[in-house]
């Protein structure tokens, strides 16, 4: 039977899993959900066993194993968000709201807005309270970030590195553009072509995730920055460097099958099978 939303959740911390499922399930009351799990690493039998969880084990990119697992899906929408941090109590079931009761049509996006920085990234609990406001409406918008005041990017382009949408609009996009390695990039991009094709961006009106920060190359965060912060800001950069950058809004959705699949910034393809079960 089809679920009201799908929930992607990119998992390299198998150890927060119980806690982030267990955030979702009090965020998405009167409401069914699966949870959409591509992970390199197994995940706790708790998790597996549940009948709307489904696992998907991959060794990609972060932007294929999201791109292949989104596949699975069978719900009207799609949430995308991460394994660092916590969602809030109804923020699932007031998006699915939102979309249902204020005329928004299937392009038509909300923004799952997060605070950063707020919970310790080990533990999930709350350690940093002066973080939990620390976001301005001003910060969705594109041009509040310097990295992005580029020739093609419209100063009206908003974003949503968390977002809620319509299932079937993300798969007639044709999801990320996978030569993105990361999400970061690879969500702005997919952002902007829902603009150029007439999708709003619409803010939940409360925080919808708190999550941890951390910061630079630390721990595991490493492959995530060098691939952030190396060929995908080249790439996005040589696209949106140019006005009207965006040549075509749908693009094929298999568009991974020509890239590898082993992500070598965080695994050595060739002792795959001494990778530790957990992480």
């Amino acid at each position: 039977m089809t679920k009201d939303v799908a929930v992607i959740l990119p998992c390299i911390r198998p150890q927060n899993l119980v806690k982030v499922y267990n955030s979702i399930q009090e965020a998405c009351k009167g409401y069914s959900f699966e949870v959409l799990i591509p992970s390199p690493y197994t995940i706790p039998d708790e998790i597996l066993k549940k009948e709307n969880v489904k696992y998907f084990h991959t060794y990609t990119s972060p932007t294929i194993a999201c791109q292949m697992a989104i596949q699975l899906a069978n719900a009207r929408f799609l949430y995308n968000m991460t394994d660092d941090g916590l969602v809030q109590n109804q923020a699932i079931s007031l998006a699915i709201q939102l979309h249902q009761q204020h005329g928004l049509t299937n392009k038509d996006v909300i923004n799952m807005i997060y605070r950063e920085a707020v919970l310790n990234c080990d533990t999930l609990e709350i350690e940093n309270v002066s973080q939990i406001d620390a976001f301005p409406s001003y910060y969705w918008l594109a041009v509040a970030h310097e990295v992005m005041r580029l020739p093609g990017i419209s100063p009206n382009w908003r974003i949503a590195l968390h977002f809620f949408m319509d299932t079937d609009y993300f798969l007639q996009l044709g999801g990320y553009d996978c030569r993105y390695e990361t999400l970061n990039h690879a969500i702005h991009d997919l952002m902007f072509r829902v603009q150029t094709d007439g999708g709003r961006l619409a803010d939940l009106p409360v925080p919808a995730f708190y999550c941890s920060h951390i910061p630079g190359t630390h721990r595991d965060h490493k492959p995530i920055v060098d691939g952030q912060m190396g060929p995908d800001l080249t790439l996005f950069n040589s696209v949106y460097s140019k006005p009207n950058p965006i040549e075509q809004v749908n693009i094929k959705y298999n568009n991974w099958k020509h890239h590898p699949t082993v992500w070598e910034r965080r695994f050595d393809k060739n002792n795959l099978s001494l990778l530790p079960l957990t992480y």
